[in-house]
Order: structure tokens, then C-alpha cells, then sequence
């Protein structure tokens, strides 16, 4: 489909409700689920923690980096510690996607 339309996993999702899209990777698609009413999370973790997990990526690849500026998060959680500071930080998603429902 992307090689008939770049938008076109987009422009089929248009309308739908409670899905989980796993992985947007250009402003223009975050943009496109935030006019959706979707909650928007970002996960950052260092470069240094992909490596020790085994998850390499090429920094430079536009896909990579397009949203490092990106603010319109409804929340940012960093991945750069152990497990249970990441079942609290998944904790504070909940806590802030239920505000976000209410």
C-alpha cells in the first residue's frame, strides 16, 4: 500500500476506534492520531541501553529521529533503568490515560 500512497495504512485507519499503534515514526503520522483523539506516548531510552539490549538502529535514519522534537506527547517516559522503575513509569501512563479519558 505505502508504494501506492505514503499515506496509505493511514488513510485506513481514518475513523476507527481503540486500536494500539505500536510505532509511528514521522511528525506527520503523530499528527494525523493526535487530529484522531489518540493518546500519544513516547518511550526514549539511550543509545547506550539499546546497545547493552541488543537493539541497534541507525541514529541518522530519518525515521529514527523525525520526532525527537516532537512535544504534543500526552506523556514522555524514559526506559534507562531497571524493571521496576519501568512497571512505575507504566503505572504513570495509566494514571495519565485515564485523566486523558476523563
Amino acid at each position: 500500500g505505502r508504494a501506492q500512497d505514503n499515506d496509505y495504512w493511514l488513510k485506513n485507519l481514518a475513523g476507527m476506534n481503540k486500536i494500539i499503534v505500536p510505532d509511528i515514526r514521522v511528525e506527520h503520522e503523530a499528527n494525523f492520531f493526535k487530529s484522531q483523539g489518540a493518546f500519544l506516548i513516547r518511550v526514549n531510552s539511550s543509545f547506550e541501553n539499546r546497545f547493552k539490549r541488543g537493539i541497534i538502529v541507525n541514529n541518522d535514519d530519518p525515521t529514527e529521529i523525525a520526532l525527537d522534537n516532537y512535544d504534543k506527547w500526552n506523556i514522555v517516559i524514559d526506559n534507562n533503568s531497571d524493571y521496576d522503575s519501568l512497571v512505575i513509569k507504566a503505572n504513570e501512563v495509566l494514571d495519565k490515560f485515564d485523566e486523558f479519558l476523563s
